[in-house]
């Protein structure tokens, strides 16, 4: 594969982020000014104003809520970074064809860092690309593959874009049943071991949701048609068995914990959330919120008490979960505007009309239901990609008119 001279910012953002650096500081943080320095030599001269110009209404009414300025300022410029950097990932995959040959050396350093993670597993030093946290009630100390991440659920959210690329193309292209074999096992062995159920539930309905809104144009497809076959008896014959020999399995036990009301993550992560972030916002405004970084302030008393917690249980307190921060941050205002841009550029950029970005949009679109964080640029990346035009292998046109199992090459 020839070499890309965005591979080692791909690399860095992939493995490396937060890599020896203080909790919440990202490498991507502090190569702002690169960035920032690309995009105008690109000729993109009204970045800062942008964001100023966006920005600026709600600082003034946050200003006239009130605020602790420090902390105001300091997620300001956080959040101006992650703008930065999807900025110029935007401008990247707009104007570049290199996409697919990143996607390709990350999958593959992807499956070889897992492969040493299963070795180093076996040693003191697990804990270095392992979590090992309380799965079940009855599961203590289960492990979940992390790498250099901070959590499984953020390491399986980068791997998201490639992992719905082959996926498709395993379905849609051509590969013979070896390579199909090996491209699997690559993206989907180290997704199992993160154990990120919210990311794979979301991906599995995501993948469902785009077979069904496309089911004859597929369903015309005698490959897709032995796959998805394949995939029904291979998945019955693999939960028999598990009910056979292993009743007590992770997933089973995480499932009944679900269904019982037991695992407070899930519910943490969904429905508190929404209520934690309901409190926050009421108690500074219902319409505009709290403002940003003030959750961490207002929101650590109603939080702690919510869960009954006290000052040496945890000491970071934070919504896991995209929109309810969007709420106690922005406000009801600032979630309908969200959705409601997401809604604009879905229907503004054509989603719909290529298979890839339908696939990420509807996956992110769910996921921040259910996880993620207001700065969480591995997010941002999937939104990014939803919204601009990429890999036209994918394209609807494509995939209707040719009556060949065969597509055309990538011209992202």
């Amino acid at each position: 594969m020839k070499f890309d001279r965005f591979l080692p910012i791909a690399i860095i953002y992939f493995f490396f982020n937060g890599f020896l650096l203080p909790m919440g500081m990202q490498y991507t943080i502090l190569l702002t000014p690169l960035f920032y320095f690309w995009l105008l030599k690109n000729k993109q001269k009204n970045v800062i104003g942008y964001f100023i110009v966006a920005w600026a209404p709600w600082a003034i009414i946050h200003f006239f809520i009130g605020i602790d300025y420090f902390y105001y300022a300091k997620s300001t410029i956080l959040l101006f970074t992650v703008y930065i950097f999807c900025f110029a990932f935007y401008w990247w995959v707009k104007n570049n064809r290199g996409l697919e040959k990143v996607f390709a050396h990350l999958m593959v350093f992807n499956f070889m860092a897992v492969l040493l993670a299963l070795l180093i597993f076996f040693t003191p030093f697990s804990e270095l690309l392992w979590t090992f946290e309380n799965l079940t009630i009855d599961m203590p100390s289960f492990p979940r593959i992390r790498l250099l991440t901070y959590e499984p659920s953020y390491y399986a959210t980068l791997m998201v874009p490639f992992v719905v690329y082959y996926l498709l193309g395993v379905l849609l292209k051509p590969y013979s049943i070896r390579t199909i074999a090996g491209l699997l096992v690559m993206i989907l062995t180290p997704l199992v071991f993160s154990f990120s159920l919210g990311v794979i539930a979301s991906l599995v309905m995501a993948l469902v949701m785009v077979v069904a809104l496309n089911f004859k144009s597929f369903i015309t497809k005698r490959r897709v048609f032995y796959m998805f076959s394949g995939l029904v008896v291979v998945s019955i014959f693999t939960l028999l068995a598990l009910i056979i020999f292993y009743p007590t399995n992770p997933l089973f036990e995480r499932i009944g914990d679900l269904y019982s009301g037991k695992d407070t993550s899930a519910q943490g992560r969904t429905y508190y959330a929404f209520v934690l972030a309901t409190q926050i916002a009421e108690v500074s405004n219902y319409w505009f919120g709290a403002g940003i970084g003030q959750i961490k302030i207002m929101g650590d008393a109603i939080i702690r008490a919510f869960y009954d917690l006290d000052l040496n249980e945890t000491k970071t307190i934070r919504i896991p979960n995209t929109l309810g921060e969007t709420i106690g941050t922005f406000g009801m205002v600032g979630l309908i505007l969200r959705l409601g841009i997401e809604w604009y550029l879905f229907f503004k950029t054509k989603v719909w009309t290529n298979l890839y970005r339908l696939t990420l949009f509807i996956y992110i679109f769910i996921y921040q239901f259910t996880g993620s964080f207001l700065t969480n640029i591995a997010e941002y990346v999937i939104w990014v990609l939803a919204f601009t035009p990429c890999f036209t292998h994918f394209d609807q046109v494509n995939f209707r008119v040719s009556s060949k199992p065969t597509l055309k090459t990538d011209q992202s």
